[in-house]
């Protein structure tokens, strides 16, 4: 039955071609018979053709232990404001990981989002949540011991009095350290992340691979060619517009900044619709 619900789904709220869905059945079929994950609840969701909003297509609950729900939630929406991991992965294909959310039933919980890509394209995402009075804290930064996969966790210290002046700037603006984690955000970011995009966790000491709207992750940066840390590039990003640019600061450190055009760009969006109905208007006479 699951098979079907997933296929009714996609075909009733995206855009997915056949081969698309069938992939998304067999990640789901993965789920259901191995040993991943099998303590807690596991989601696919979708990106919906005719909204901003993701839409529930598949739910695995733990083998043993309880689930976080108890009514069904296949076919519920994931918005911006409650699930922000979701909705970021699914726009930028990139994971977010340890991301706090509000569930369907309006609980408190942590997110685990890695992307499902076919032909290099975003088809869907895979989510992990536990219970969030179980999970890390909302500020911490995770630091490397050694070689292997041990961390530590430890508060972050805030940044010098250099970068003092950004507060007073109306564009969002984030500094990391050479590692890739924040040190430092102005006023104008923390309102962005948190009422345009519905981050509910502290942002210093996020990694730059849970904060960017672009697509590219901290390892792929090419710090040897300054152009390349330099350019800017417009992003679309739910039903918002970003001109995004990233700086080479002293130390190591790196600057993003976010500009919102969304404005800017509807009306341009607008003016060329206009432009081809009168093109056409014209055509026709």
């Amino acid at each position: 039955m699951y098979k079907e619900k997933i296929r009714q789904l996609c075909q009733e709220q995206t855009d997915l071609s056949d081969e698309d869905i069938e992939m998304l059945i067999s990640k789901a079929t993965d789920l259901l018979e191995n040993k991943d994950f099998q303590d807690h609840d596991v989601f696919i969701d979708v990106k919906n053709s005719y909204s901003d909003n993701a839409v529930v297509i598949f739910h695995k609950k733990p083998n043993e232990e309880s689930s976080l729900y108890e009514q069904e939630v296949v076919g519920e929406i994931a918005i911006l404001e409650n699930e922000p991991g979701v909705i970021r992965t699914l726009e930028t294909g990139l994971p977010s990981i340890g991301f706090s959310a509000v569930s369907q039933e309006g609980l408190s919980i942590h997110q685990r989002v890695f992307p499902i890509t076919r032909d290099k394209r975003v088809i869907g995402s895979l989510i992990v949540e536990s219970d969030s009075s179980k999970s890390l804290p909302h500020r911490f930064s995770l630091i490397m011991r050694n070689e292997g996969d041990d961390y530590q966790i430890s508060e972050l210290s805030t940044v010098d009095d250099r970068l003092s002046f950004m507060a007073y700037m109306d564009v969002a603006i984030l500094v990391f350290d050479d590692k890739g984690y924040l040190i430092y955000c102005n006023p104008a970011s923390s309102s962005l992340y948190k009422q345009q995009l519905g981050y509910k966790d502290s942002l210093l000491g996020m990694h730059y691979d849970n904060l960017i709207l672009d697509s590219t992750m901290f390892d792929e940066l090419d710090f040897s060619h300054s152009k390349h840390i330099q350019s800017s590039k417009l992003v679309s990003y739910s039903s918002y517009f970003f001109s995004i640019r990233k700086q080479l600061l002293a130390d190591g450190l790196m600057m993003v900044t976010y500009k919102d055009v969304t404005d800017e760009q509807q009306k341009e969006v607008a003016l060329n619709m206009e432009k081809d109905a009168v093109r056409e208007a014209n055509h026709r006479v």
